[in-house]
């Protein structure tokens, strides 16, 4: 369990072994504002990790983006949550 204080602005959780914990992680300690990249790569391969992005923006925690990263001629994306403020 980690506290608020312990969070930075923007985590890159997209290389954790426990991917759905480090998110669950920065949906509840994680200030408003902060950003979170939970995948890269062409597309979301990992579907349990989509559907909990999903569920927590349907929820109200989270605003999800993605961002183009191209490198010469090969094109990625960098899914990334945002926190949003709680009620």
């Amino acid at each position: 369990m980690m506290l608020e204080a312990e969070f930075d602005s923007d985590i890159d959780i997209s290389r954790a072994r426990a991917p759905i914990e480090a998110f669950n992680d920065f949906a509840e300690f994680a200030p408003a504002g902060a950003k979170a990249i939970y995948w890269r790569g062409t597309y979301l391969a990992n579907y349990t990790l989509a559907e909990y992005a999903r569920k927590l923006q349907s929820s109200g925690l989270c605003e999800l983006v993605q961002r183009r990263v191209t490198a010469g001629r090969k094109t990625e994306f960098e899914y990334i949550a945002i926190k949003r403020r709680t009620a």
